[in-house]
């Protein structure tokens, strides 16, 4: 993601692992923008994506759709890839508030969609079967 949002290569990034921060002086799209006067959303669900990692630098909100209830115990050992925090739909939605009320502004808006990568994490659910 760093590469991605910096259009640099990983060597000029300094994120060569998956467990490396951005620096603060890397210059991201939504600082940019915000700099220009657009008013800056980030909504993600991708824990790898977290403010803690520098890829908040520029956004007014920075934010992970809340959880609205873990699943009990007996639920989470059935299915233990069952969802802890919010959904794809709960992103949709806090992005559709957000240009209900900056709509008519200028604004640069970025949701990071995980549900595309669930089925990856439950063999039941492997298009190709699960070898």
């Amino acid at each position: 993601m760093a590469s991605l949002w910096t259009g640099l290569n990983p060597a000029r990034t300094g994120v060569t692992r998956f467990d490396h921060v951005l620096s603060d002086e890397a210059r991201l799209p939504a600082e940019i923008f915000r700099d220009a006067g657009f008013h800056t959303a980030g909504i993600w669900r991708n824990g790898w994506v977290e403010g803690y990692f520098g890829f908040e630098q520029g956004f007014e909100v920075y934010t992970r759709p809340p959880s609205f209830g873990a699943p009990n115990a007996d639920v989470r050992r059935k299915n233990p890839t069952v969802n802890f925090g919010g959904t794809d739909l709960d992103v949709v939605r806090m992005a559709t508030e957000f240009l209900r009320i900056h709509g008519r502004e200028r604004w640069f808006l970025y949701l990071h969609l995980m549900d595309v990568h669930e089925y990856t994490y439950d063999p039941k659910s492997a298009r190709f079967g699960s070898t």
